[in-house]
């Protein structure tokens, strides 16, 4: 599907993505109070998040997203996640 997207769109930046910035600090600390119910109680912990710095959208072309999902998935195999795994990734939204 992506060599075929590259294809009819190439070269226009068409998929965005985010990296880390070089900027100090790297990862950010959060505290942020949350409210659970654990077997019928309400429970109220403090969580702390951490996160990087992220850069301002880059707009990058179909043939690089493509190498980008190579990437990804390469480490996944390297990870020794098989298929039918299940796992999250999260990213900071606006």
């Amino acid at each position: 599907m992506l060599v075929h997207a590259h294809h009819k769109a190439s070269p226009a930046p068409v998929v965005w993505r985010r990296q880390k910035t070089d900027s100090s600090p790297v990862t950010v600390e959060e505290q942020k109070k949350v409210t659970k119910i654990v077997e019928g109680t309400e429970v109220k912990e403090t969580k702390t998040w951490k996160y990087f710095h992220l850069s301002d959208y880059k707009y990058i072309s179909y043939l690089e997203f493509k190498s980008v999902v190579s990437e990804v998935s390469r480490g996944l195999l390297k990870l020794d996640v098989k298929k039918g795994a299940v796992f999250n990734i999260y990213a900071q939204t606006r």
